[in-house]
């Protein structure tokens, strides 16, 4: 190979590299941000909150969460799921039940998450109709529809999981009435509950 040629080589090499770098911008993320702990000492993770999104945006558009974010949460809740990008955490005092809402409206609690001790799954009390069958992170899971304690009249949608290393726990998420059952689903459908 001549001087020359190997010099144009090296040129349109610099010239791919330098094109790469100005239009491959590194993916920009909404992961969670700054952990606070509030007046009750709940730990709350805020997340970059977006303007005027709907409750029934599409998590799979938004942001992963994990417990790992909650360092005071209880070693039994341990899962990470996709949320819509809105939406912040806060664990519950407990330690053993984490909150999501969205930071415009603090008061409603849009999921909850708890864990429970149980070697078979236990439908809610307030559970309508029958059981079905789901899986969770290719676990079994099973989702009811209950009546909700707060709107009178409205119905919303739990889920049980059981973690495949954790046999005698149950992971139950509690989607507030404002949450569609279609969104419910695709938000179960990223979590992932293995260690």
């Amino acid at each position: 190979m001549t001087d020359v040629r190997r010099y144009q080589l090296i040129a349109l090499l610099a010239a791919v590299l330098a094109l790469t770098v100005a239009f491959v911008r590194p993916q920009e993320t909404n992961a969670p941000t700054n952990t606070n702990t509030g007046e009750n000492n709940n730990t709350t993770l805020n997340t970059n909150t977006v303007v005027n999104q709907n409750v029934n945006e599409s998590p799979l558009d938004g942001l992963e969460f994990t417990v790992a974010d909650l360092p005071d949460a209880n070693s039994d809740l341990q899962f990470r799921m996709r949320l819509m990008a809105s939406w912040a955490a806060e664990l519950v005092e407990d330690g053993a039940t984490i909150r999501f809402f969205d930071p415009r409206d603090e008061t409603l609690t849009l999921l909850r998450v708890t864990t429970y001790p149980e070697t078979t799954f236990v439908p809610p009390a307030n559970m309508v109709g029958a059981a079905t069958s789901a899986t969770v992170d290719g676990q079994p899971a099973q989702q009811y529809t209950v009546t909700s304690a707060t709107d009178e009249g409205q119905t919303q949608v739990v889920f049980d999981a059981r973690r495949a290393n954790s046999p005698s726990l149950v992971t139950r998420f509690i989607f507030d009435t404002s949450v569609s059952t279609a969104t419910a689903m695709e938000i179960m459908s990223t979590v992932f509950l293995s260690r």
